[in-house]
């Protein structure tokens, strides 16, 4: 048998069943919930199912730090991670022929124990919020007891590949005519009705993100960041108006009531500026953030503006990639700090300033005239620490 040159090279016979493209192989990684790791100890080989969640380029796997099998881990092996979900029974004329609908991802790395405090944290949040969008802001947090008792296994994905078929049914020609129903049954999970507790506390309304609940699917979310266009205008104004109207910050003091609102794409059409929106695949805007000198403030100096989302653009790492990007062009266009202002409601953006290394400042900088924000933070754009309002 001939040696292939890696772990991930397809099959000659079916190229077209593999997808290289990076994207294709985070959606059905972000799609899943539990994925299968395989190891080998002792010449024995183990193969066991566990929770997990992707940052990034990295896998983190959840578990206890009483597992055996995690404290196999925690030592550092190589390990095989698969996660597949089956969209489709192909029912063929023949037994020979049926088959399945499916999308795959093989993946390769070695285990790393997680035992910095602050990236477990970053797993445990970015487990609960990949298992149930959220819920981290919603639900009690761990603690520190809990904290000891939970192991978090890091996976570096060093290569991995992608298989999927996505087709309906290949009969033999003389099979045609057979009195036999053929095609495809697809499938789907879907959440059923909800069941509550009834040992606490009653009574309390169901929250959306579980009334709404659905795994992404990368046919159905795929959503594009790009640069903001005249004609986006009332979109952009849309989300701004619905999002903040949704969190109570309505009124003077809020940049709800900025003449720009109406016209961000003359705002931001200058060379120190930039406006980002998010675009799913039938052209509707539903998030959207941006960067500008900040008024008032150092020439050096840039504010992250409007950052907003709609309910179905939230969790699924969006936040991450805007902000990641108007850093990254923040830099370019010479700014060395950026400055934000928030309110306390927003909890969940404040909790993604905090993982991306935002830290809190005494009070507002610049002359932005929004005083009903209470909550400001700042970031060292060339080394990621803070900078003080005194600036």
């Amino acid at each position: 048998m001939k040696t292939k040159t890696s772990r991930t090279q397809g099959s000659r016979y079916y190229p077209k069943r593999y997808d290289a493209a990076p994207d294709s192989r985070d959606a059905i990684l972000d799609e899943g919930l539990v994925c299968h790791v395989a190891f080998t100890l002792d010449n024995q080989p183990f193969i066991i199912p566990t929770g997990y969640c992707r940052v990034k380029n990295t896998l983190y796997l959840h578990g206890s730090v009483g597992s055996h099998f995690f404290m196999q881990m925690a030592r550092g092996i190589p390990v095989c991670v698969s996660v597949t979900h089956v969209d489709g029974l192909v029912l063929a004329r023949s037994v020979f022929h049926h088959s399945m609908n499916y999308r795959s991802v093989v993946a390769f790395g070695k285990t790393r124990l997680v035992e910095d405090e602050a990236e477990r944290l970053l797993a445990a949040e970015s487990f609960t919020e990949h298992i149930l969008p959220g819920r981290w802001a919603d639900a009690r947090q761990p603690n520190k007891s809990e904290m000891k008792k939970t192991m978090f296994i890091a996976v570096e994905i060093e290569e991995a590949s992608v298989k999927f078929r996505a087709h309906g049914v290949v009969d033999d020609e003389e099979d045609m005519n057979l009195h036999v129903w053929a095609g495809v049954l697809p499938l789907k999970l879907t959440p059923q009705a909800p069941q509550p507790d009834e040992t606490g506390k009653t009574g309390i309304n169901l929250p959306d993100y579980i009334r709404d609940y659905h795994r992404p699917h990368k046919q159905n979310d795929s959503l594009t960041l790009r640069p903001m266009r005249v004609e986006d205008n009332p979109q952009v104004a849309t989300v701004i108006r619905t999002v903040m109207t949704e969190y109570g910050a309505v009124g003077t003091g809020y940049s709800i009531e900025d003449p720009e609102v109406d016209a961000m794409y003359q705002a931001y059409d200058n060379e120190r500026s930039l406006f980002l929106v998010l675009q799913t695949p039938d052209g509707r805007v539903v998030g959207c953030g941006g960067i500008a000198p900040l008024r008032g403030g150092d020439p050096d100096t840039c504010e992250l503006k409007k950052m907003y989302f709609l309910p179905e653009a939230r969790g699924k790492g969006q936040g991450l990639k805007i902000v990641a990007l108007l850093e990254e062009e923040a830099r370019r266009r010479g700014f060395r700090f950026m400055y934000l202002e928030t309110i306390a409601a927003m909890r969940e953006a404040n909790g993604l300033y905090k993982r991306l290394d935002f830290q809190p400042l005494a009070g507002p900088m610049g002359n932005t005239g929004h005083t009903a924000c209470g909550l400001f933070y700042g970031k060292n754009l060339s080394s990621g620490e803070a900078f003080s309002s005194a600036r």
